[in-house]
């Protein structure tokens, strides 16, 4: 029997449908891509940071991962220094990103200034604690540029450049 015109569209437009409803399969990259592509970003940063002065500490965050730590005047034979207080000791942060470990000359005051410190990537990621990641004059070998590589390495979805 020989079907019509109208029955043959009708026949067309369901498998349309059933073709246009299918399921549709999606390749997720696997594991070691991903795990190639974290390592490649702390390669390049590390990269990076050799090519270019960092400084290790900043009164604003900037392209790399930094760790926020509140600002104090402290008080000196030679006058008024501005600095931070980090585990226990206290550093005064000079013209150019570095620090000099001081002690205050009475009590220190809240200046209301920030400063942000560069995080050593690996110490961090082995777990250590924040005084062997976290910039207090000895040199990071592994800062992290920004807040997407460090987030294709931890598997966290931070914002912005700084960890705490």
């Amino acid at each position: 029997m020989a079907s019509t015109e109208s029955e043959k569209n009708i026949k067309r437009r369901r498998i349309l449908k059933a073709a246009a409803s299918a399921p549709v399969v999606f390749t997720l990259p696997m594991g070691t891509a991903l795990a190639a592509n974290s390592i490649s970003c702390a390669v390049k940063s590390a990269d990076r940071a050799a090519n270019e002065t960092v400084a290790g500490v900043t009164t604003a965050p900037d392209a790399w991962m930094r760790f926020s730590l509140p600002g104090f005047t402290i008080n000196q034979s030679g006058g008024p220094v501005s600095g931070f207080n980090f585990d226990g000791r206290w550093f005064r942060v000079n013209g150019d990103g570095s620090v000099t470990v001081v002690t205050p000359n009475g009590t220190p005051r809240a200046n209301g200034v920030t400063y942000y410190a560069l995080v050593d990537y690996e110490a961090y990621s082995l777990g250590q604690p924040a005084s062997m990641y976290v910039y207090t004059g000895t040199p990071i070998d592994n800062p992290i540029a920004g807040a997407s590589c460090w987030n294709s390495l931890e598997g966290t979805a931070l914002t912005g450049n700084v960890i705490n």
